[in-house]
């Protein structure tokens, strides 16, 4: 801050107060796009989320339908429950 005190001092008043607000301005400008990439970076974040947990829901339902097959028949679990029944010598 030396610098620009230094440096206005050499200015007109006038000078100096337009370039004062033209810095202000421009901070002003850079906090609202900030604060505008904040919210769509918290929306993106909240819509990850959902994607994630419906995932999740999608990957355990494809669990619990591989989870049936241990329950199906195979020709050769057929064969043993034939011969377990006498049906099959």
């Amino acid at each position: 801050m030396r610098k620009v005190a230094a440096l206005a001092s050499l200015c007109d008043a006038k000078t100096v107060d337009y370039v004062t607000e033209a810095i202000n301005e421009a901070v002003a400008e850079l906090q609202l796009e900030n604060a505008i990439l904040s919210d769509r970076i918290t929306a993106q974040r909240a819509e990850m989320e959902a994607l994630i947990a419906r995932l999740a829901e999608l990957e355990g339902q494809s669990n619990s339908a591989s989870g049936d097959d241990k329950y199906s028949l195979t020709k050769a679990k057929l064969v043993r429950l034939m011969k377990e029944n006498g049906w099959y010598d």
